[in-house]
């Protein structure tokens, strides 16, 4: 048991990448996270409008990056620094902003954030709606660290003569050494973000304005479903940083990625099924088997406390 004692509820909790933190939204405002070791309660933040349910651990666990609901404005981003035990407001109170993501080298923080306003105007009355208002869009934490979408050079380097060879042999020792490098690069990763004109360093990807949630970035590549008013489905999509390309991977219910970034459970239609992650059109043939799952249940004293909970 890690903590003991707290007052209220707690909600949503999820481990630090080093494994050292546990961080949860409480029933009472507060974004709080303990250190396993010491057993040490810390808050991150507290709100006033509403609880905390979006909030993520930066790659390096230094850092927090979190959706507060605001009492006079539209919801904000905010980091903050368990070095400093300070706050950075990331974007302002202007537009509905959520949903944050640490890419894994730690120079941006992806967000969803309402910004388009194209109005429909009705036939019937004298009225208009807004409807898929969201971007997705990007922060450079640090001053220095260049915005992804620079201008590319378009020179041309010459080609090297090369021996032929199929590659066949070489193909499994070339995917462990990218695997080990991948890890060696996140452990690496040192997250710093320059608080001064921060909210004037955000760009928006180059997508069509509509309705986003779920971010996870790995590697170059961020994932994320789409489900606007052209969607029938919600669509599953990911966007390749170095390619600068938006690819759609199918239509799905929902996706989790596994914690080394390496496979993906994905739910559609009533099923399950764990895939490696895909960079092209999902191929969803093997169903998980559920069918050994068994969920034993205390009907008597779950009726009690659901009794003993409402009438307070």
């Amino acid at each position: 048991q890690i903590t003991t004692g707290d007052d209220t509820y707690m909600y949503q909790p999820v481990w630090s990448p080093d494994g050292k933190k546990l961080m949860w939204a409480h029933k009472k405002l507060r974004l709080r996270y303990v250190d396993v070791a010491t057993k040490k309660i810390s808050d991150a933040a507290t709100a006033q409008a509403f609880e905390f349910n979006e909030y993520v651990w930066s790659t390096d666990s230094r850092w927090i990056a979190y959706t507060r609901p605001e009492m006079e404005t539209m919801n904000k981003i905010y980091v903050y620094s368990l070095e400093n035990e300070k706050s950075i407001e990331v974007t302002d109170g202007w537009y509905t902003s959520g949903d944050p993501a640490f890419s894994p080298d730690g120079k941006y923080l992806y967000f969803i954030s309402s910004r388009d306003f194209s109005p429909t105007f009705s036939q019937t009355e004298f009225n208009i709606s807004y409807g898929d208002m969201s971007r997705i869009y990007l922060v450079t934490l640090m001053k220095s660290a260049e915005s992804p979408f620079k201008p590319k050079s378009d020179e041309v380097a010459p080609k090297e003569d090369k021996p032929k060879d199929d590659g066949k042999k070489d193909e499994k020792k070339d995917e462990k050494k990218d695997e080990k490098k991948d890890d060696k690069k996140e452990a690496d990763v040192s997250v710093k973000v320059d608080a001064e004109g921060i909210k004037n360093r955000i760009a928006v990807l180059p997508i069509d304005p509509s309705n986003y949630r779920n971010l996870n970035a790995v590697g170059s590549n961020l994932y994320y479903i789409r489900q606007g008013s052209k969607d029938e489905k919600p669509q599953f999509n990911m966007y390749d940083f170095e390619e600068r390309k938006e690819t759609n991977l199918g239509d799905i219910g929902g996706y989790e990625i596994s914690a080394d970034k390496k496979k993906i459970l994905v739910s559609k239609d009533r099923a399950y099924y764990i895939l490696d992650l895909p960079k092209g059109k999902l191929d969803l043939k093997d169903k998980l088997d559920l069918s050994g799952m068994e969920v034993k249940l205390d009907k008597k004293a779950e009726w009690a406390q659901m009794y003993n909970e409402c009438w307070r």
